[in-house]
């Protein structure tokens, strides 16, 4: 799959376990982004649209293991 669809699957899970809304996790806009630019680093997932301190706190772990695994 590619990176935005693994994305998406891994925002499904997130908000499916936290009982809310897809976009409350992250927008459309934001992992569209964070596919394009593929940050390497907390610093540059903040430079990313919609990604500040709480949700880099909250997810950035998670993010940056998924972007150093794609393909």
């Amino acid at each position: 799959a590619s990176l935005l669809e693994r994305l998406k699957q891994w925002r499904l899970a997130q908000s499916t376990a936290q009982g809310v809304p897809a976009f409350v996790i992250f927008h459309d806009t934001t992992l569209n982004e964070i596919a394009a630019l593929r940050p390497t680093t907390s610093e540059a997932l903040l430079q990313v649209t919609g990604i500040g301190p709480a949700k880099l706190d909250a997810y950035g772990e998670e993010l940056l293991d998924l972007l150093t695994t794609a393909d």
